[in-house]
């Protein structure tokens, strides 16, 4: 991986690996040393770039896989100038490893529930074995695709989790309402059905 310092000024990089696990749509980072990422610190003039290499230090799992996440972190330089104020960076870039068999996909199901009159709770239940990423999801009735909710942002979920949202609605959909769910992916665009269920 190459990490370049577009501004004028030097940057110190410190970098951080963490094993990346979920539990009812919320991510957990735990200590790792199962990737190896090297340098560790390292300095980036103005204008340069460094290479960072990485290393998995274990046998990958036969049948699922893994997760990690790599974190890049500005380190705190003192100002160069009276009043100036320094922006720490810090973003995070995930690491999968496929399983040793290399046969990894992720398999989505949808469950919508009606928790109160104008509010859904949709689910999307990865029962496969390779995670998914989830972009730009709408959600519609099936018989009348103008009446649509968007979920803005990105979401991962990684194999055998699950996450949910909340959503609002305009007006009240009965139970077993036909929803039409779509969503842009990693790998394709999803377009699915649910039937909206009494919680």
């Amino acid at each position: 991986m190459t990490v370049q310092n577009k501004t004028d000024k030097p940057s110190i990089i410190q970098l951080n690996v963490v094993s990346w696990q979920q539990t009812m749509g919320e991510d957990y980072y735990l200590p790792t040393r199962e990737i190896l990422a090297t340098p560790p610190i390292f300095t980036i003039p103005p204008g340069s770039s460094q290479i960072v290499r990485l290393g998995l230090q274990r046998q990958p799992e036969n049948i699922q896989e893994l997760a990690y996440r790599l974190f890049l972190q500005e380190v705190p330089q003192s100002s160069a100038r009276e009043g100036e104020i320094n922006i720490i960076l810090r973003f995070g870039i995930p690491i999968f490893v496929a399983p040793d068999d290399n046969d990894a996909h992720p398999l989505v199901e949808w469950r919508a529930v009606l928790v109160s009159p104008k509010k859904i709770r949709l689910e999307a239940i990865n029962s496969g074995n390779a995670h998914i990423q989830i972009t730009n999801l709408t959600i519609s009735e099936k018989e009348f695709s103008s009446s649509a909710i968007y979920q803005k942002g990105m979401f991962y979920i990684l194999p055998k989790q699950k996450r949910h949202w909340y959503l609002s609605l305009e007006k009240s959909w009965p139970l077993g309402t036909r929803l039409k769910i779509t969503a842009q992916t990693n790998t394709n665009q999803l377009d699915n059905e649910a039937i909206l269920v009494d919680y």
